[in-house]
């Protein structure tokens, strides 16, 4: 398994090398990488030489295109969920709204960050989420 990892390039070759890594079935390895590459976040080449790298740096990929990617857009609640069928409670539920409001305030989070972000040490990420207002608070 071979991984290349520089300011502007991430790549890697050996698909069975990065499941073993990653301690993923095969099958399930390669899935997420054809469905990542599918979506315009991985390039794949063929070979070789071949392998898959990304398709932008790692500063212009945040965690909703890859949660996107692999589960479609995230929805906390069938409500928040733009493909699900409107939830029958919609006209009387008194919390809809207070969803709506949390689900817009997580995936602007999640669009906050990005893969260098997760790829960072802990602090930094923390730092982040703490700018956002969004640090973990007491309901106490």
């Amino acid at each position: 398994f071979q991984l290349t990892a520089r300011e502007d390039v991430f790549a890697f070759g050996d698909i069975t090398g990065l499941a073993e890594t990653t301690q993923l079935p095969l099958p399930t390895a390669t899935k997420v990488l054809k469905v990542l590459t599918r979506a315009g976040l991985l390039t794949s080449q063929r070979g070789a030489a071949g392998g898959y790298t990304l398709a932008r740096p790692l500063e212009k990929i945040n965690l909703v295109e890859v949660l996107s990617a692999i589960d479609g857009p995230p929805a906390l609640t069938q409500c928040t969920d733009e493909s699900a069928e409107d939830c029958e409670r919609k006209t009387i539920c008194p919390t809809r709204a207070n969803w709506r409001l949390i689900h817009k305030t997580v995936v602007a989070a999640l669009a906050n960050l990005t893969l260098a972000d997760l790829a960072a040490p802990p602090r930094r990420v923390s730092r982040l989420v703490t700018l956002q207002g969004l640090a973990d608070r007491s309901l106490a």
